[in-house]
């Protein structure tokens, strides 16, 4: 899969529920990877925008 960072949120979080308020006007239609990372855990999720 081919791509490029197009936003990355370096702030460390407390444990528990966090959001992340993310900005898709400068996004064209298509799926995006997004990625949530922390010491010993990874995550990735495909993300739709459909304008």
């Amino acid at each position: 899969m081919n791509g490029k960072v197009v936003s990355s949120n370096t702030e460390k979080l407390n444990a528990g529920n966090n959001k992340f308020m993310f900005n898709t006007n400068m996004l064209s239609n298509g799926i995006y990877s997004v990625r949530l990372t922390s010491n010993e855990f990874v995550a990735t999720q495909k993300l739709s925008v459909i304008k």
